[in-house]
């Protein structure tokens, strides 16, 4: 399994950094790899809440169906894709900064499965930078001037 752990500042308010977050259709704005996020259902954010994330690598499109697994509003929120070569599992937890900001944790778990476990030492400088672009990107949509 490959773990990755990143952590951002944001100078807003944990409230509103966790909702914004939370909603996982952002990711499409502040991930460069996600081409789209859509929500698959309809109601209040919740567990069993999904979505469709479509990644894109270069030529390479790829969709992860991502279901809420735990959400504790204002606080985390954890969603989990399983499938045929690959589980994912996203962690986004929100703390009080300095001078009433936020500070994230995003931990983001992949395992490979089957005899694609093999690319797991092969895959993990890649997904180590996708996770450093992503956190760029997170830092850039929560700075004061977005």
């Amino acid at each position: 399994m490959i773990e990755l752990i990143r952590e951002v500042s944001a100078p807003g308010p944990v409230e509103e950094v966790a909702e914004y977050l939370s909603d996982f259709r952002t990711t499409a704005e502040w991930d460069p790899h996600t081409q789209s996020c859509e929500r698959l259902d309809t109601g209040p954010l919740r567990a069993g809440a999904r979505f469709a994330n479509t990644q894109r690598f270069g030529p390479l499109r790829t969709r992860l169906d991502y279901e809420v697994e735990d959400y504790r509003p204002g606080r985390s929120i954890r969603l989990h894709s399983s499938g045929r070569a690959l589980d994912a599992t996203d962690l986004m937890e929100y703390q009080p900064g300095p001078g009433g900001g936020t500070r994230v944790t995003y931990t983001a778990r992949f395992a490979f499965k089957g005899p694609l476990r093999v690319l797991e030492p092969l895959a993990r400088p890649l997904l180590s930078r996708v996770a450093d672009q992503g956190a760029a990107g997170m830092r850039r949509a929560l700075s004061a001037d977005a």
